[in-house]
């Protein structure tokens, strides 16, 4: 079962956001969602889908998050956060230490990364560092595998049900300033 509090796709070279055609759909696997977002500069003319599995070990939360993506970027990340303060919501600004996994298999800390209102993700101006808790591969035809191994400690023991963002933010080949990025986002809960 999964409730869906919010999704939407907002543009980090301007700032707008709205809602986009969406759909959750249930998986056959326990513990899996999948979320269908309609981006064209994404995925030209096919919904963007996102599935998200977990297994709930009792030292570990092990997690594979799938991004249909098309096109490699080493700047796209994955953005998670846990509702770690245990309040029943996902707060923005870093109270719930939100963190951000890179495809090019780096991260940024907890520490210094925000949630913003528009669903997306700020950091102070510290290097990204290579990642001893997750993995990332690219397949032209799958798109994106993440794969991540947290210390249940280290997020609090948050255990289902829980509210959790996760947002992908997919960046233009070529970087340019202003920036050309379109991030998705969905907020639900894990039961």
């Amino acid at each position: 079962m999964c409730l869906v509090i919010s999704v939407a796709l907002t543009s980090v070279s301007s700032v707008y956001a709205y809602l986009n055609l969406f759909r959750a759909e249930s998986s056959s696997t326990p513990d899996s969602y999948v979320f269908y977002l309609w981006n064209d500069y994404i995925r030209n003319g096919t919904p963007v889908r996102i599935e998200i599995s977990f297994d709930w070990q009792a030292e570990n939360l092990s997690m594979t998050v799938t991004v249909n993506d098309d096109e490699y970027n080493k700047w796209d990340y994955l953005g998670l956060v846990f509702d770690i303060n245990k309040n029943g919501k996902i707060d923005y600004g870093g109270k719930d230490e939100p963190c951000i996994v890179h495809a090019n298999n780096l991260t940024r800390v907890r520490k210094g990364v925000y949630l913003l209102e528009n669903g997306l993700f700020s950091w102070a101006m510290i290097d990204p560092m290579p990642s001893s808790f997750h993995t990332c591969i690219f397949d032209k035809e799958v798109g994106y595998t993440f794969k991540i191994s947290l210390r249940r400690q280290s997020i609090n023991g948050v255990e289902p049900p829980m509210p959790m963002h996760i947002c992908f933010v997919d960046y233009e080949n070529e970087l340019k300033v202003p920036y050309t990025a379109v991030g998705i986002w969905v907020q639900f809960m894990v039961t």
